[in-house]
């Protein structure tokens, strides 16, 4: 007796025995009734058996003849636990009952996988694209020309008031009465920030013409403490000599010459001015980036913006400061 064909099903397993009935091959199923799929193992499947052992190559070559429909071709497996050759028909080994290794059915094709193509540079347009470096450099520019501009502006508007104040030391003086002398108290811009500005009223004569001013100081930047301290210098009944512009009498000041709050719009322009020097740097540090991502140099030097960054911070707080000496001035 030896096994030609073992399989799960039994009804294969009967398939090829009824060809070896008909080819007058004695043959028998073991394991018909037996057998119970729940259990594992080769061993407990219905195996397809020769009587006589003279007939076993006779079967084997019949029933390699005859597939089932579908049965795919084939080739003899070996066993791997015993090495033992076993025909393609069956499912487990003849004798030590191991059952057959699954081969996967995979093609040359999807074993050797042709190298993947490039990947093209294709951006979805839902991600998220990289700033513009030429246009990051024009808003930075545009911002330092802005404030630049207001800088400039009132550097440029204060020095007519700073020269007047520097000329008036010089200017012929009379006698002078001080008729009125309060601060002001009024709220300025959105915000309504509330600011002092001293009111004093005087009245002189020139070559015998009367005449009524309320200039103090041409341009004077003006706080609380300062326009206490002027209206404490003029209070209203004192008697003060008034300077006067030869040329028009008409245009006269209280407190002639240069004082700390004639500089106060002028250190605001030169603010503006500090504060605009950074934009202007980042402008400059745009190239500056896209030239260094481009070398391969292992010490980049600092852009401009990183190297003077501090200077300016400390220049811009150190303006600030002389702004509010000068306010309180």
């Amino acid at each position: 007796m030896r096994e030609v064909f073992t399989h799960q099903d039994v009804t294969q397993v009967g398939y090829y025995k009824s060809m070896l009935d008909e080819a007058g091959i004695s043959s028998f199923i073991r394991n018909e009734y037996t057998a119970n799929p729940e259990i594992a193992g080769a061993m407990y499947f219905p195996t397809l058996c020769v009587v006589d052992d003279v007939d076993y190559d006779k079967a084997l070559v019949l029933l390699k003849s005859q597939k089932l429909p579908d049965q795919q071709e084939g080739t003899d497996w070996t066993c791997p636990s015993c090495s033992e050759t076993n025909p393609a028909n069956f499912e487990s080994c003849w004798k030590c009952h191991s059952l057959r290794p699954i081969v996967s059915a995979v093609s040359p094709a999807q074993a050797n996988p042709p190298a993947p193509k490039e990947a093209t540079s294709q951006t979805p347009s839902n991600t998220h694209q990289p700033t513009n470096p030429d246009s990051s450099k024009k808003v930075y520019f545009l911002v330092f020309l802005s404030l630049a501009f207001i800088g400039l502006w009132c550097i440029a508007t204060t020095m007519g008031d700073l020269i007047e104040a520097f000329q008036s030391s010089s200017w012929p003086t009379t006698p002078g009465e001080i008729v009125s002398s309060r601060i002001h108290l009024y709220a300025a811009g959105r915000s309504r920030n509330t600011s002092y500005l001293p009111e004093i009223t005087y009245t002189y004569t020139v070559a015998g013409q009367n005449f009524t001013g309320t200039m103090i100081s041409p341009g004077h930047w003006w706080s609380y403490v300062s326009a206490s301290n002027v209206t404490e210098r003029f209070p209203k009944g004192s008697h003060r000599p008034i300077s006067y512009f030869p040329s028009d009498p008409s245009r006269a000041l209280l407190d002639p010459g240069l004082h700390p709050g004639n500089f106060g719009h002028f250190i605001m322009g030169l603010i503006f001015c500090t504060l605009a020097v950074p934009f202007a740097l980042l402008g400059l540090s745009v190239n500056h980036n896209q030239k260094s991502k481009s070398s391969r140099a292992t010490l980049v030097k600092k852009s401009p913006a990183a190297r003077y960054a501090p200077l300016v911070v400390a220049l811009a707080f150190l303006e600030f400061c002389i702004l509010v000496w000068l306010s309180r001035a």
